[in-house]
């Protein structure tokens, strides 16, 4: 049995769960949540997956979200000590708010560069691999295994070691989200 929910709906898009139950006596469920944007169709990127590297450096990237990447991403240095992998859409939305950004302004400049000076276009491959770039690798200290995140328009690559390790209040937790969900009212 398939069935849809709008769970939220605003001027300019809304987003649904779709969900399909299936198995013996419906025991089985799987949710897909959709956005859609003014008339165009997107999947939530979303999850947390335990992966590893490479020797040659390629990380498997989730097959639920691969379809959202297509075949090539931009990867870059994340905001907080780990890798950020964009969609094209996503990387387009950035660039476009990079140029709205004043050129006089010395803070918009370095976070022009910041964003910009380790961003790589990068293919997937015919496994569901990319290479991640040795620089960004050793930046954010990936040895080996991976926490990879989906946050609905960006996926974030961490080594385990540093997102086990985050100080407090960098990472939400279950002690922490009362705080920020009441903070922010969500």
């Amino acid at each position: 049995m398939c069935r849809s929910v709008e769970i939220w709906g605003g001027k300019s898009h809304k987003i649904f769960i779709f969900y399909l139950i299936y198995g013996a006596k419906w025991s089985k469920v799987v949710i897909t949540i959709f956005i859609v944007r003014r008339g165009i169709t997107t999947y939530m990127l979303m999850g947390r997956y335990q992966n590893s590297i490479d020797a040659k450096n390629r990380v498997i990237i989730p097959a639920k979200f691969r379809r959202e990447l297509n075949d090539s991403c931009v990867i870059t240095k994340g905001l907080d000590n780990c890798l950020v992998i964009y969609t094209d859409r996503a990387w387009q939305r950035i660039n476009d708010d990079i140029d709205k950004l004043p050129r006089t302004s010395d803070l918009a400049r370095r976070y022009e560069r910041f964003v910009l000076q380790f961003a790589n276009d990068v293919p997937i491959d015919g496994q569901g691999r990319v290479l991640i770039p040795a620089e960004l690798k050793d930046m954010v200290g990936i040895r080996k295994d991976l926490i990879t995140i989906g946050l609905r328009d960006h996926i974030e690559i961490w080594a385990k070691e540093v997102y086990d390790n985050a100080p407090d209040g960098k990472l939400l937790t279950a002690d922490n989200f009362n705080d920020l969900s009441e903070k922010y009212n969500i």
